[in-house]
């Protein structure tokens, strides 16, 4: 018969563990002893790459000895590989009414995705400013990650807010003096 090594790989989130194969043996003759050991070195960062899952197997007749070189042994292949975690920033929106100052919001979410642990973004930079009536895009232009943080483990995404400035609604008063002045050649 056949023996069948089944091996299991997968793609794997980012999540700061190690991640590895696992390997499953079935057809081994009744009274036979059996040792399997996954080789491959495992992945914990995307830069990891694709690895192959690999094993080694010993197969111990009911002497006790090694016969896996006289057996037939069949494996699949698989691959174990870490995937970045998809991050999504949106720069904050803000609304005011017209006073003639910029309105600016230099500030961010996270509107998806999480950092892992302790990791993040050390610096967000946060560009934008609506003076007059209308609106325009409060813009993240840059970031920049913590020491502890891989770029390769994310992937981010960023998103425009909006800056908007309305029209005053009040009233304002304009207050007329007029008069009767006695001619003194002065305006």
């Amino acid at each position: 018969g056949t023996i069948i090594v089944d091996l299991e790989g997968g793609e794997f989130p980012y999540d700061s563990e190690e991640h590895q194969g696992t390997a499953t043996v079935t057809g081994v003759p009744e009274g036979y002893e059996y040792t399997i050991t996954v080789t491959n070195e495992p992945v914990v960062d995307v830069e990891d790459g694709t690895k192959t899952v690999t094993y080694e197997l010993y197969i111990y007749d009911t002497n006790g000895k090694d016969v896996t070189a006289e057996l037939n042994v069949e494996a699949d292949e698989a691959t174990i590989k870490v995937t970045p975690i998809a991050i999504e920033i949106t720069a904050e929106s803000a609304t005011k009414v017209y006073d003639g100052e910029a309105l600016t919001k230099d500030s961010y979410k996270i509107t998806s995705g999480a950092f892992v642990g302790d990791e993040g973004f050390e610096t967000v930079t946060v560009e934008g400013s609506q003076t007059e009536v209308g609106t325009s895009d409060n813009e993240i232009t840059d970031y920049s990650f913590k020491t502890n943080t891989k770029e390769d483990n994310y992937t981010v995404t960023k998103k425009l807010g909006t800056l908007e400035v309305l029209p005053y609604e009040g009233t304002i008063i304009v207050d007329l003096e007029g008069g009767e002045f006695p001619y003194d050649s002065e305006e």
